[in-house]
């Protein structure tokens, strides 16, 4: 496990910056070199999953089950990360909420 909980905020899709939806998430990594990969690259991490986040609209995460969003997650750091193995995530928090001004 990673063991450095990760908050990333984001708007859905189509929502035009009306909806806001916070997940808080860790990740089990295959080693002490991946968890060292992803504290150089946490940036990386957390801008590409904002950006798979932005693509998901209102009508996903309420029909996508949470083992889908979990392995896109793990897909998404799998694929920003220069070396090591995102084997899973645990969804600590995820929450969808109308923003107010």
């Amino acid at each position: 496990m990673y063991g450095k909980p990760i908050t990333v905020v984001s708007n859905p899709a189509g929502t035009a910056g009306l909806r806001v939806i916070l997940i808080e998430f860790d990740m089990y990594l295959d080693g002490e070199q991946t968890t060292l990969v992803i504290d150089q690259e946490l940036t990386q991490v957390t801008d590409a999953v904002l950006l798979l986040l932005g693509t998901k609209t209102i009508e996903d995460i309420r029909r996508g089950s949470i083992s889908m969003l979990r392995w896109e997650i793990a897909e998404t750091v799998n694929e920003t990360i220069s070396s090591g193995v995102c084997f899973d995530v645990s969804i600590i928090q995820c929450v969808l909420q109308k923003r107010y001004a």
